[in-house]
């Protein structure tokens, strides 16, 4: 349960789906532990893996949320993990695991923060566009008896997009059958004033295009979602198909704005691995 609840969550932040998988076992210990105390900081033995999985996922969605506009798009896919410590994957991006125990999971990397084109903006013009970035991500997961919960926090490092963002995540496993996994989950984000006013707020420089006058918001939560992801593997689990199907609405003074033609956004994600 705990090792699907992670991958359909990194499916369900990232979008992101293993088309192939191999666990590759790398010899040495070369993380420095010892500087680590022990207890808490301590790797479970069950979370003492290394792998590395390689492959592609094709991905449906808003070109931001609240664009009128869709993307799809088939990306590459990388997640890996040295003994339970370091990672590089699209949901957590690269970094270590300070706790990483049988509940409870505390994460820190930096990753990958998207931007925007102007032509998925009602202007199509220059001003609008948000070159994307690098941020710090904070992801705490505790696993309880029926679930998940997860809080993840990150705050832009370079890029047009500036700010902190939270986001929240309940999710449930339901094993349908020991080849079938649903996970059904809720979701909510909040947003502080600069990563707010970088995606739906208007500049003196885009009032000038637009002629809608500067537009500005305080932090506030952005948006709520549902989602439900299915996992299927074989027999032997040599391979798999999984899906996910996301809905979320944007909430508060946003919703309806200059630059949220739409007010909600649906995420597709189907793949093989």
């Amino acid at each position: 349960m705990i090792r699907v609840l992670m991958k359909t969550t990194a499916l369900f932040i990232a979008g992101l789906l293993a088309a192939t998988s191999a666990n590759a076992q790398i010899g040495g210990d070369w993380f420095p532990d010892e500087f680590l105390p022990s207890g808490i900081f301590t790797i479970d033995a069950e979370r003492d893996e290394t792998y590395i999985d390689l492959g592609a996922t094709v991905i449906h969605r808003p070109a931001y949320l609240g664009s009128s506009k869709q993307d799809t798009n088939l990306f590459p896919f990388v997640n890996a993990e040295y003994r339970g410590r370091w990672f590089l994957n699209p949901y957590q991006g690269v970094g270590f695991n300070p706790i990483n125990n049988k509940n409870l999971r505390i994460s820190t990397g930096i990753g990958f923060v998207s931007g925007r084109k102007a032509e998925d903006t009602p202007f199509n013009d220059e001003v609008f566009d948000l070159d994307p970035g690098a941020g710090l991500i904070i992801n705490g997961r505790y696993i309880f008896k029926y679930g998940a919960v997860e809080l993840t926090v990150s705050e832009s490092l370079t890029g047009d997009v500036e700010g902190l963002q939270l986001s929240g995540r309940l999710a449930t496993l339901i094993p349908v059958s020991k080849q079938l996994r649903i996970v059904p989950a809720v979701s909510v984000s909040w947003q502080g004033t600069d990563r707010r006013n970088s995606i739906y707020g208007i500049n003196a420089e885009q009032s000038a295009v637009s002629r809608t006058g500067i537009v500005s918001y305080d932090s506030d939560f952005t948006n709520v979602g549902v989602a439900l992801e299915a996992y299927w593997s074989n027999e032997d689990r040599s391979w798999h198909i999984l899906g996910l199907v996301q809905h979320r609405e944007l909430v508060g003074d946003i919703r309806g704005s200059i630059l949220t033609p739409e007010d909600s956004g649906l995420l597709a994600v189907v793949g093989f691995a």
